[in-house]
């Protein structure tokens, strides 16, 4: 269905499918597929885009790096389209691409209204930013006329600039590589992350679930979840590195950050059944038996609560902040509907399905 609906898209559009690439693939959306080509002048590229539970058709319009576009960003943002408490389209202006965000729940917007969408952020920027003249967006010397995808987006860039930047890039690498992971402040600013969540999340959960007859499954699986997130972002600010050393050290200081809220919840609810106020020898049986109530406070619950811990806490690699840089950028040339790698100065052909 999607992959029929970009297919129309990009054919009224003008441009070509690829239905493999995922040009707005970010940290925190999902795409896959995307239609590339030129407009006005303007290389242009459209796709389907998930975050969440959220689906949207998006719209890029990239043009040569420009240094203040504050007025264009003004000026778009002023368009009828984006303007108004209820409109849910967005757009966001860099300094050298515009990309909107049309969401949708059931239905897609028809192509026509896409297009129309796209052809009015055209008019504006080409009031502010000139259209491709033929020449490389980096140098504005050689001569340049086929697309080139950087990182999946689409510009104009000889090959001496493709150069200039990769080596630029080898340097940020072997520059990131040398340094030296700050662990100590790391696990400190953890440490202080998971005792905030977990004396946070120990409160919380007593004030919803303390003396009721009822608990609430989803509250505890967001937990682990922000639990993972918060320490594991508190850690890395301070070790000012991601490796595979760190990303360990985050996963076992989110762990414990949200086992520690729960010893200290399980505490607050011995104490009350046991009618004493809460004191360092409660705390100490909740902690010498916390698995013995680990695994059996929620019955058959316990078990899948125990199992989200640990996976979403597994899943701090994955994460913006847990993830391990890539310095090396991606070219590829776009020849029709041939997408063509270029590798060490050469290209190898490589057809448009072959390519993700």
């Amino acid at each position: 269905m999607g992959a029929s609906y970009l297919t129309e898209l990009s054919l009224r559009a003008g441009l070509q499918c690829f239905p493999k690439l995922s040009t707005f693939k970010t940290d925190t959306q999902s795409s896959k597929g995307t239609g590339l080509g030129m407009r006005a002048g303007f290389p242009i590229a459209v796709g389907l885009v998930s975050v969440h539970n959220t689906s949207s058709v998006a719209g890029m319009v990239c043009f040569r790096k420009q240094a203040d576009v504050r007025q264009l960003e003004a000026a778009l943002k002023a368009l009828p389209e984006f303007k108004g408490f209820a409109v849910r389209r967005t757009i966001k202006v860099q300094n050298n691409q515009v990309v909107f965000s049309w969401p949708y729940t059931l239905k897609k917007p028809s192509s026509e209204s896409v297009i129309a969408l796209l052809d009015g952020v055209i008019g504006v920027v080409k009031q502010f930013v000139p259209a491709h003249d033929g020449k490389c967006d980096d140098c504005q010397s050689a001569t340049v006329s086929n697309v080139t995808l950087v990182n999946n987006i689409p510009g104009f860039h000889c090959t001496g600039c493709q150069a200039r930047l990769s080596e630029a890039k080898e340097r940020e690498a072997a520059e990131y590589a040398s340094r030296a992971a700050q662990f100590p402040q790391g696990i400190l600013f953890g440490m202080a992350a998971a005792a905030a969540f977990a004396v946070a999340w120990a409160l919380l959960l007593g004030w919803i679930e303390l003396g009721s007859n009822t608990w609430y499954p989803k509250l505890h699986l967001a937990a682990s979840v922000l639990a993972s997130m918060f320490v594991a972002w508190a850690f890395f600010k301070g070790a000012g590195k991601v490796n595979r050393t760190g990303q360990l050290l985050a996963i076992v200081l989110s762990v414990l950050g949200k086992f520690a809220g729960d010893a200290f919840f399980y505490s607050r609810i011995l104490a009350n059944q046991w009618h004493l106020p809460l004191s360092s020898h409660v705390v100490a049986f909740a902690i010498t038996h916390f698995w013995a109530l680990k695994l059996t406070f929620y019955g058959g619950w316990s078990i899948v609560l125990l199992l989200s811990d640990l996976g979403f806490a597994a899943t701090i690699p994955w994460m913006p902040w847990g993830k391990i840089p890539k310095f090396q950028p991606t070219f590829v040339a776009v020849y029709g509907d041939k997408l063509v790698p270029i590798e060490l100065g050469t290209m190898k052909a490589a057809s448009a399905a072959g390519l993700s």
